[in-house]
């Protein structure tokens, strides 16, 4: 289930049993607003606070629900049950063909789904999203049933269930793909602006090469040209100007730059963006200087609350990015408890309808885009060269650092690197933890408090009376927030999942290696917790279900931050590497190499074995119980001396001349070696 809206007749599960929402009163004991849910069965009316709603909510035990009367098919209940990165890619390329004309279809109030009405929509819907293969008319009506069946903004259901049937097979031979493929890169989407043409003849050379190599029965014909002309016609033309005639030129004739829309309700619109703090600060703990931390921050348009922010020292990306979202989408009831400092309220939360953002890496993750069409928000990327587009967040950043970092000693220069230049404020005094506080309290007391000049209102005052008139989307749980979570792809092993010095495992886990079609090179899909490695979610990969998977050492403690946990391993490897003397390392090693190189050089290596035995090479029982010489059962030291033979004696053959050594040694060595020594 996805966000939505807490409105009049909204079945909530409250502590697993369902109710459904008839009104918003005001209770008389204290005044405060509270919702009356109403049993459907046996009327009984329970009372709850928003705070109680709240709190509630956090912890789990009440929930939005689905209309117990519109009961979807088993297929499509257990598709909304199902992590949607983990559908196979066919069938979510297919949901995301249709989300948007189903979302246009409502957003756009589209009063028939008759033939002509919707048609008309479809064509004019396709052209302004470029899609050049709309869905048919009749097939977007069977979506819309379902969708509004479902009363859910979710895409999963709108993914197809005819991928049972099995993959479609292929018109085209493999190798004739690929090199057509190959051929349209190289030839036609060059700065040479070669044509069709050129491309048939390329391909028509290595076909030829590939007729030359296999027997009569593998042969292969080279495609038309009407072929090539339809493959380069599926290709978009903002691609085709790219590659043919430069960025300047595709940007001109298809990037549209403008200013951003205004938002017309609360979380209509949010921007987001990243800052590093021009302020360093310390460590709690040590008082170390730990630089300058980041600020990944979310700002609603309509209001100009922050709605959301997160503050460590990870440089932009995908954990930043969505630390900040999910912070935005949860209540802040942990302000009044861990700030008591700060006097004003935090109401700020909810589902966005748009997020605006730049078009860095984080924001292009694969699992950002898949949790906001599961959650039921949409990513919109400001076009490039255009930073007016989320100018509100921009200049957020700017008061921001002028007014909690600029003011106190440890401030660095704007703009400039660490270690470029001294600091302009003096050393740094502000402990991480007081920063924090210090970020909230004036984003709370000083921020929202103050009158804004773009909007010549209050940003506080201005959420409540929209949250009054119309309450922003609500997330469905907290347990739905886990898809805002990084994510990876790993591998399981016997001894489980491994990150880093960071290790998984248990008996669930283990049992998926044991699926008949689960490969030892195939990887599952992880989320990790930055707040607390103590355990990771795992999805299935055939029920596609997350489930937990706690540390392999019993004794690992909870609440350790993924920030604090890499900083200890930092700092235990960089106590470790400081610790080695390389020079006296670096010196036997090359002492060894020369050794090993003299010895190989010698012509009679078959006796050193010998040398090592007849100089008894090798660890003694001294070694591992040493003696006390004064100790009555130390091993007495032996009365006969051994006769004065040395390694080179026995090593090196002598010449027939010369007397043989000890007889006793010449009759041991020759025991095994007939040889003359």
């Amino acid at each position: 289930m996805t966000a939505q809206r807490l409105r009049k007749d909204q079945f909530v599960a409250i502590d697993g049993n369902i109710f459904q929402l008839r009104r918003v009163v005001t209770r008389q004991a204290d005044g405060a607003r509270a919702y009356q849910f109403e049993h459907p069965e046996t009327g009984e009316i329970i009372t709850k606070s928003i705070a109680e709603y709240e709190q509630g909510f956090v912890e789990g035990t009440i929930e939005l629900a689905e209309d117990p009367a519109k009961a979807l098919d088993p297929e499509t209940k257990a598709l909304l049950n199902v992590d949607f990165g983990s559908v196979p890619e066919t069938m979510r390329k297919a949901a995301q063909r249709i989300l948007p004309y189903v979302r246009g279809f409502h957003d756009r109030c589209v009063r028939s789904k008759s033939k002509k009405p919707l048609t008309k929509f479809i064509n004019e819907l396709a052209a302004e999203i470029g899609d050049t293969h709309p869905p048919a008319w009749n097939s977007l009506c069977r979506h819309l049933g379902q969708w509004e069946k479902a009363g859910t903004r979710d895409v999963r259901i709108l993914v197809p269930k005819y991928h049972k049937r099995g993959p479609r097979q292929r018109q085209m031979h493999p190798f004739i793909q690929e090199k057509l493929t190959c051929a349209i890169n190289e030839v036609y989407l060059t700065t040479s602006k070669n044509k069709a043409k050129h491309v048939r003849a390329a391909l028509f050379e290595e076909v030829k090469r590939w007729n030359a190599e296999h027997g009569p029965e593998q042969q292969l014909a080279c495609p038309a040209l009407r072929t090539i002309q339809r493959a380069i016609k599926d290709i978009d033309r903002y691609t085709k100007a790219l590659k043919r005639f430069g960025k300047a030129f595709a940007d001109h004739h298809f990037k549209a730059v403008m200013v951003g829309p205004e938002a017309k309700d609360l979380l209509e619109f949010v921007e987001i963006d990243h800052t590093q703090v021009d302020l360093k600060v310390l460590d709690d703990e040590t008082g170390s200087v730990l630089g300058r931390p980041w600020i990944t921050a979310v700002i609603d348009r309509y209001s100009r609350c922050i709605v959301g922010f997160y503050i460590g020292f990870t440089p932009p990306s995908i954990t930043s990015v969505m630390m900040a979202l999910r912070h935005m989408m949860t209540p802040k009831e942990y302000v009044k408890q861990r700030y008591p400092e700060v006097q004003s309220e935090y109401p700020c939360w909810g589902v966005p309808d748009q997020v605006i953002c730049d078009h860095g890496a984080e924001f292009h993750s694969e699992s950002l885009i898949e949790a906001s069409q599961q959650l039921g928000f949409t990513m919109t990327y400001a076009p490039v060269g255009c930073p007016e587009f989320k100018g509100k967040i921009e200049r957020f950043f700017r008061t921001a650092n002028e007014n909690v970092g600029h003011t106190v000693t440890g401030t660095a220069h704007p703009g400039v690197r660490d270690g470029m230049v001294a600091e302009t404020a003096g050393a740094a005094q502000m402990p991480f933890n007081v920063f924090v506080a210090r970020f909230h309290r004036w984003v709370l007391d000083v921020y929202h408090r103050s009158v804004h000049e773009g909007i010549v209102d209050i940003p506080l005052r201005r959420w409540k009376e929209a949250e009054a008139r119309r309450e922003p989307r609500r997330p469905p749980s907290m347990k739905s927030l886990n898809a805002l979570r990084p994510s990876d792809n790993v591998t399981i092993t016997r001894e489980g999942i491994k990150r880093g010095r960071l290790r998984w495992n248990s008996q669930e886990l283990q049992a998926i290696r044991t699926l008949p079609d689960f490969k030892a090179q195939d990887t599952v899909k992880i989320r990790i917790n930055p707040d607390d490695v103590h355990t990771i979610e795992v999805i299935h990969p055939k029920s596609g279900q997350p489930f937990a998977v706690g540390p392999a050492d019993p004794n690992f403690p909870t609440g350790i931050t993924l920030f604090q946990w890499e900083r200890a391993v930092s700092l235990a490897n960089s106590r470790a590497s400081g610790a080695v003397n390389h020079d006296i390392i670096m010196k036997a090693l090359n002492d060894l190499r020369i050794q090993a190189d003299q010895l190989l050089r010698q012509k009679n290596r078959f006796h050193t074995k010998k040398v090592a035995r007849f100089k008894n090479i090798g660890m003694q029982p001294g070694d591992f119980t040493p003696k006390d010489p004064a100790d009555g059962n130390a091993t007495p030291e032996p009365v006969n001396e051994m006769p004065a033979v040395s390694a080179q004696e026995v090593a090196d053959p002598m010449p027939p001349s010369a007397p043989p050594a000890q007889a006793w040694a010449t009759k041991i060595l020759r025991k095994n070696n007939p040889q003359p020594i």
